[in-house]
């Protein structure tokens, strides 16, 4: 392998535990001595590109940009790619309405000591609402069969920081105003069936994430169809406010190896007999080599037991129905193999 810097011949194999999970990083001899100093590339939201490395996490949006010959090199090493693969399949067009729920959102932001009122957060009528809603569709997931997908969305506000960046007080408004009662994504929550659980949050990385958690049919075929609904309202979550997304990474997010589509697509899978029979570490192997990560049935760095998560890393590819086949074809071969 050769150094993510200068292409020399690695010397060095740093991995660094961050927020976002690991980042390997390799060095040569030279530019290992030279990294732990090298503070002088900084944003202007205050992170350099050594708080980057130990952190895993941009400050902001223009840390792309400042970053960039930098952040093509760790990318290329990370996924294979740097370049979002998005200009012949999508290009996104955010409209007036979201333009002004954005600015909206961030003047509120940057008020010293906003005045909420109450009636902006979250009624108990609301709370209970959203409660019942998960509980009933958990009732559909057949939990013996632990089968299941899941999809995650992740979405940063245009030209407003990451979260690590910003302070207590406008985290706090943050997560009143996007799970006030009268926010669009309250009301578009609620207007959904609850065949398909899904989750709106946000105090993790980035501003927003959305998750939908569905059964896996005994017919895989009709998850196609399941699919397609989850794509249609990924659509409608995208024409409601106006994102940060970069020409050359698409939609951006705190930790860049998330950028591209800032989507995950998620199975978890019984893999109990698989151990029992000794070839769960051949699997293992294929389903990495095939461009999927193998984590514990808990995300990342949760301890592996007879449940596995199988994700696709596959971000900057924006054609999700093509990367959805691939990871439901291996998928379906590993249950296969686990029932037989």
């Amino acid at each position: 392998m050769k150094c993510f810097r200068c292409g020399r011949e690695i010397t060095v194999h740093i991995t660094r535990s961050a927020h976002s999970g690991y980042w390997s990083l390799d060095f040569c001899e030279h530019c290992s001595a030279a990294q732990a100093s090298d503070c002088h590339d900084t944003c202007r939201c205050g992170v350099s590109f050594s708080a980057f490395l130990e952190t895993g996490l941009l400050g902001c949006e223009n840390c792309y940009d400042v970053f960039s010959e930098r952040l093509d090199a760790l990318l290329v090493q990370y996924r294979g790619c740097a370049t979002a693969q998005h200009e012949q399949v999508f290009e996104p067009k955010f409209g007036r309405i979201a333009s002004v729920r954005t600015d909206e959102l961030r003047d509120l932001l940057l008020i010293d000591d906003p005045l909420l009122d109450e009636k902006d957060f979250l009624s108990p009528e609301a709370i209970h609402k959203i409660d019942k809603i998960q509980n009933h569709t958990e009732k559909k997931i057949p939990r013996q069969k632990v089968r299941s997908l899941r999809i995650r969305m992740a979405r940063n506000f245009s030209k407003i920081p990451y979260l690590q960046r910003m302070n207590h007080a406008q985290k706090q408004i943050l997560s009143s105003v996007l799970l006030s009662e009268k926010n669009v994504f309250s009301r578009w929550l609620f207007s959904k069936d609850v065949q398909i659980e899904r989750t709106v949050y946000t105090g993790d990385e980035d501003h927003l994430r959305v998750q939908w958690i569905t059964s896996y049919p005994e017919d895989h075929k009709k998850l196609y169809g399941v699919l397609d609904d989850i794509l249609t309202e990924i659509n409608e979550i995208d024409r409601l406010y106006s994102w940060q997304f970069h020409k050359k990474y698409g939609y951006l997010t705190s930790c860049p190896g998330n950028s591209g589509t800032g989507i995950r697509i998620s199975f978890k899978v019984d893999i109990g007999k698989l151990k029992e029979i000794g070839s769960w570490s051949l699997w293992k192997r294929n389903l990495k080599s095939s461009g999927l990560v193998v984590r514990g049935s808990k995300g990342e760095g949760s301890k592996e037991t007879r449940i596995a998560e199988i994700s696709s890393i596959n971000s900057w590819n924006f054609n999700l129905q093509e990367e959805f086949l691939k990871t439901s074809a291996m998928i379906e071969r590993l249950n296969l193999a686990a029932e037989n």
